[in-house]
């Protein structure tokens, strides 16, 4: 944020500007240097948070706990929030006030991006629940096992139409048909009344998932989304 709003609020670019420096080559110079500073930061926190993770087994690395943490994403990710900054403090022309707004904005943005991009840009996987019947004593119940592959990303696990397809459903939509199901079942006895409504139902139950392997893919894409939005916010600040 003291990029540039530290010295228009202080007028010291006139300086610069009147010294055969022009607005363009100062504003490009200082955010180069600067840029050029937070990537040779940047890299070995990434390789250090990359380790940490995968030696200390944080999480799956694609669930969102562990994946803002790993590959280049602190990186691209503070590139983003520098952009944002500058261009806040071109705007705001106060340091103060660029680096409270752009803490909220990055806040907001990786909220934003976590929730509701970074689901939609790679494939959609789903697999169906196998239901058992466990029986121990007088107590019957039931038990659902699923061949989601290890250390995947669960968008959704619940009951769905079987010719749903993989999105994830609403709130609404999901709320709708455990209704439905509840309704049912308050009119049918015997152990094995939640299998009878759902067939009557059409309905089963499934985990929609991200694979591991999509892993790099979503980094790369993600990364990339942050670093268009990075040059975006740069040109407006030079303009």
């Amino acid at each position: 944020a003291n990029l540039v709003a530290a010295e228009i609020e202080g007028a010291t670019v006139r300086v610069a500007w009147t010294q055969s420096i022009t607005r363009r080559r100062w504003f490009t110079t200082k955010t180069a240097v600067a840029l050029a500073a937070l990537v040779a930061v940047g890299l070995p926190v990434c390789l250090t948070y990359t380790w940490w993770i995968t030696t200390v087994d944080f999480a799956p690395r694609i669930t969102t706990s562990a994946f803002a943490y790993d590959g280049w994403m602190p990186l691209v990710s503070a590139v983003f929030a520098f952009a944002l900054a500058t261009a806040l403090g071109v705007l705001l022309r106060r340091p103060g006030r660029a680096i409270a707004a752009a803490l909220l904005v990055t806040v907001l943005v990786t909220w934003a991006v976590q929730n509701e991009v970074r689901p939609h840009l790679v494939a959609h996987h789903w697999s169906s629940g196998v239901a058992t019947v466990v029986k121990k004593g007088d107590f019957t119940g039931m038990n659902l096992s699923f061949s989601t592959p290890p250390n995947s990303w669960i968008l959704f696990q619940g009951y769905v139409p079987r010719d749903w397809g993989t999105s994830v459903p609403t709130l609404a939509d999901e709320t709708r048909w455990n209704e439905l199901l509840a309704r049912c079942m308050s009119y049918e006895a015997g152990t094995n009344q939640i299998a009878t409504c759902v067939r009557r139902l059409g309905l089963h139950n499934v985990q929609v998932y991200v694979a591991d392997s999509e892993f790099w893919a979503l980094q790369m894409r993600e990364g990339a989304v942050y670093l268009a939005a990075a040059a975006l916010l740069l040109g407006a600040a030079l303009v």
